[in-house]
């Protein structure tokens, strides 16, 4: 295939991308102003499977973890069976659903939580398992300004140096910090990505993964306590559980 074809090929598939986005936006809107929610449910439904399973193609194709692209498409499944059942099951069963979706919410906000958690683990024990190990130099120190916590402030930007293929190299950092938290000299432990393409500073990969760790454990536990205070205050089935 011609390289003419390919771009012909990608301007026409983008363009039905943009036709479908447009459209599932006026429609979805279209369905909420008339009152039909169970068409707007589904509509919803389609947007999220859609933008999950395009989602999922990227991650996979990047080698990237898949839970924000299967997460996005569950969300999608689940809006549409939602408008499923308002469309065609009858009012017990629509007033049972009625009561039931605010624990979906829960659930996702659980399934969110653990979603971070594995998919820091995977990251780390994966992704970064790939990276070279080196110990670098700070060779330098930049004075730079940054809004940090809504205010500008002085940061300090260093460049690494180090030694890679039987080469001298110098790799500078994109992150800042306010504090001086190292001087020039200091040995600092990089993860090198493919060909010097991409590094990240150790110490900071191993405190990210704690964050998303705990904030991970924190939303889980948090869905947990509010599921069961709904379930034991809110009569499902005509009385309490």
């Amino acid at each position: 295939m011609g390289k003419n074809a390919k771009s012909i090929i990608s301007l026409v598939i983008s363009l039905l991308v943009f036709v479908w986005l447009v459209g599932s936006i006026v429609f979805i809107a279209g369905a909420g102003r008339s009152g039909s929610y169970d068409v707007m449910l589904m509509l919803m439904g389609q947007f999220f499977l859609v933008i999950g399973v395009i989602a999922l193609i990227i991650m996979v194709s990047e080698s990237q973890p898949p839970f924000l692209g299967v997460g996005v498409m569950a969300v999608g499944l689940t809006l549409g069976a939602l408008g499923l059942v308002f469309r065609f099951a009858d009012d017990d069963t629509k007033a049972l659903v009625d009561r039931l979706i605010p624990l979906g919410v829960f659930w996702l906000m659980a399934l969110g939580g653990v979603g971070l958690c594995v998919g820091s683990w995977w990251f780390k024990k994966y992704r970064l398992s790939r990276f070279e190990r080196v110990t670098a130099v700070v060779a330098e120190l930049e004075k730079a300004r940054d809004k940090v916590n809504g205010h500008w402030t002085d940061v300090y930007i260093p460049t690494y140096e180090l030694t890679y293929g039987g080469e001298r190299v110098r790799l500078k950092d994109t992150v800042g910090t306010p504090d001086m938290e190292f001087k020039v000299g200091d040995e600092r432990q990089l993860l090198i990505g493919d060909d010097l393409k991409s590094f990240r500073v150790a110490d900071r990969e191993k405190k990210y993964h704690r964050l998303r760790i705990i904030i991970g454990l924190a939303v889980t536990a948090f869905a947990v306590c509010v599921t069961a205070a709904y379930l034991v205050n809110t009569p499902l089935t005509g009385g309490r559980l």
